[in-house]
């Protein structure tokens, strides 16, 4: 099967998606549904779409797919996290939100942690990481001595954490 994009032809074999810090082979496929369906097997991601869309630009289409795919990742993976760091600081922001932002993955305004969906396309020690220098934003001048000291103990705790996960078998492993 072949997909026009700005008047090139591209296999779909060679379209990836990144979810987790792994890279998924992106399948197309057209059938008989009434709206687009998006569906995650070990290597793979598949995208069913309407007939309608088999002889149109349909790379708007995936691509709305693809952000859904990364908000049901977002909601169960920066859940996780979020539970993580407020355990091991002690103490949790007002409030997070998961929003779409255009130029940066997370932000914090007013002890409110705004994280953007497509942060799932990371690594989980980039997005856990990135959680916990938000907790020591909130928590502490960034750049002072209090602030590296806890975000030097968050690391350490998480990759305790990890180590735990991976020798339980409690990692989860996408590949």
């Amino acid at each position: 099967m072949i997909l026009k994009f700005r008047n090139k032809f591209i296999q779909k074999s060679y379209l990836y998606v990144s979810l987790l810090g792994k890279k998924l082979k992106l399948n197309i496929n057209y059938n008989k549904v009434n709206k687009a369906e998006v569906n995650k097997l070990e290597n793979e991601i598949n995208i069913v779409l309407p007939m309608c869309y088999k002889h149109s630009d349909n790379m708007e289409i995936i691509s709305l797919c693809i952000q859904k795919l990364y908000n049901e990742f977002a909601d169960f993976e920066l859940e996780y996290a979020m539970e993580f760091a407020r355990h091991i600081y002690g103490f949790a922001p007002e409030d997070f939100k998961i929003k779409r932002m255009p130029n940066e993955y997370i932000k914090h305004i007013n002890k409110v942690i705004t994280i953007n969906p497509d942060i799932v396309q990371f690594n989980e020690e980039i997005i856990y990481t990135t959680i916990i220098k938000s907790f020591c934003k909130i928590k502490y001048r960034s750049g002072s001595k209090k602030y590296f000291e806890a975000l030097e103990f968050g690391l350490k705790e998480y990759r305790k954490y990890k180590n735990k996960k991976t020798d339980t078998g409690l990692y989860k492993k996408i590949s």
